[in-house]
């Protein structure tokens, strides 16, 4: 009986977190100039990020686990200053609630003209639209192909400027088992993400932590 009891907690739990087992970042790598706040996270469990102020700080590497749900997006990122060197000062472009504001962004896109020299001129307004891209948002996608049970994924990294995706896999199932990367870059035109796709098992929210499987 002990045995049996066993056996049926064993399958319930694999159901389990085939169930729910999520992709998952592990690791966000700013190689940037710039500071962003996790300003939304689509998942409604209680390892969601939203509204926890977590900073991603420039030239540095984030290594918190991040579920990803279906969503659009899952994931949304914000620029919130500009920092010149790694211990330069800060150029903040919003307010104490991360709303952009027009004279700090004027201020911050005045210092960094004078750094990056090089780099197309163009009014603060543009700059922060066109060049830092206001958002960064992460959205996976699982898309049904010809009525089969295949399914095609695929991530994508945007922000109001630059739109990059990564596909995934033909098999049914493997989305939730994914294990990525994010990278955020700059170069002349922008602010930019690639994603990377690892080997893993996913992850799921157990009593408020991620758990890799």
């Amino acid at each position: 009986m002990k045995i049996m009891n066993k056996v049926i907690f064993i399958f319930i739990m694999v159901n389990y977190f085939n169930v729910f087992t999520a992709p998952l970042i592990q690791k966000i790598s700013n190689n940037t100039n710039f500071a962003f706040i996790v300003l939304n996270h689509s998942d409604i469990s209680s390892c969601s990020l939203h509204g926890k102020n977590i900073i991603i700080y420039p030239q540095d590497t984030f290594e918190v686990k991040i579920l990803l749900e279906i969503g659009n997006p899952s994931l949304t990122l914000r620029p919130i200053y500009y920092q010149e060197s790694k211990n330069g000062p800060l150029y903040w472009l919003t307010d104490e609630k991360y709303v952009y504001q027009d004279h700090l962004v004027a201020i911050a896109h005045g210092a960094f003209k004078k750094k990056y020299k090089k780099i197309k001129s163009m009014d603060a307004s543009k700059w922060l639209r066109n060049w830092v891209g206001l958002y960064m948002f992460i959205i996976p996608y699982e898309n049904e192909i010809l009525g089969y049970l295949v399914h095609l994924s695929r991530v994508v990294v945007h922000n109001q400027k630059h739109s990059r995706s990564q596909w995934l896999s033909f098999s049914k199932g493997i989305f939730s088992k994914l294990v990525l990367e994010l990278k955020i870059l700059q170069n002349e035109k922008g602010l930019f993400g690639n994603i990377k796709v690892l080997h893993g098992e996913g992850g799921v929210c157990i009593e408020g932590n991620v758990e890799r499987l």
